[in-house]
């Protein structure tokens, strides 16, 4: 019933975000499923699971929203669900952080990032806080060379977010030889200096 009211479900996103913001047992019990569907029989063939973060995800990757706060919105909550050890195993089980690798990128390195690129890199930089998640960013193929095409690229804000989540994966013990082995990631980091 929440996905057939836009203000019903920005409410509930909202809530959402508040529940899980720095939480880590809140998180976990939107990433379970309880056993009972969420949406009928006929609804659920078509989807990987039936927990209430799988259908965040499912909000979050919606193109057809007329209203666009949704998906920021959903965006937010998995934000917050990524600091989650069980979370972050059901993001990298979906597949879901492969549609990172799907995004269009502006054609001159000096035009700004769409809001859907920023809303990913938000979610990726939560993600790279710590050690699997980490190693789970450097694990999507391609992920590496789009972060470092991506930082160098602006933002409104002039948030070097892309940059960040490439600082972040540095810390990694296990990262670092891939990190090390692509130039052009190197000279991004070399011009920081």
């Amino acid at each position: 019933w929440l996905l057939m009211d836009d203000t019903l479900m920005l409410a509930a996103l909202r809530l959402l975000c508040v529940y899980t913001a720095n939480l880590p047992a809140s998180c976990v019990s939107l990433c379970c499923g309880n056993g009972a569907p969420l949406v009928s029989h006929s609804a659920q063939r078509g989807l990987a699971g039936n927990s209430l973060m799988h259908m965040i995800m499912k909000q979050a990757l919606q193109k057809t929203h007329d209203n666009s706060t949704i998906q920021q919105m959903a965006f937010a909550v998995l934000s917050n669900l990524v600091i989650s050890h069980e979370c972050k195993g059901v993001l990298q089980k979906s597949n879901f952080l492969n549609n990172f690798l799907a995004l269009p990128l502006p054609k001159t390195a000096g035009k700004p990032l769409s809001i859907l690129t920023m809303l990913w890199l938000k979610l990726l930089l939560n993600m790279s806080f710590g050690d699997e998640g980490q190693q789970m960013i450097l694990k999507i193929n391609g992920s590496l060379e789009l972060l470092t095409t991506m930082s160098q690229h602006k933002h409104k804000n002039n948030q070097p977010t892309a940059l960040l989540v490439l600082h972040n994966i540095c810390f990694n013990p296990a990262n670092k030889p891939k990190i090390l082995a692509d130039d052009k990631t190197v000279s991004i980091f070399a011009a920081c200096l």
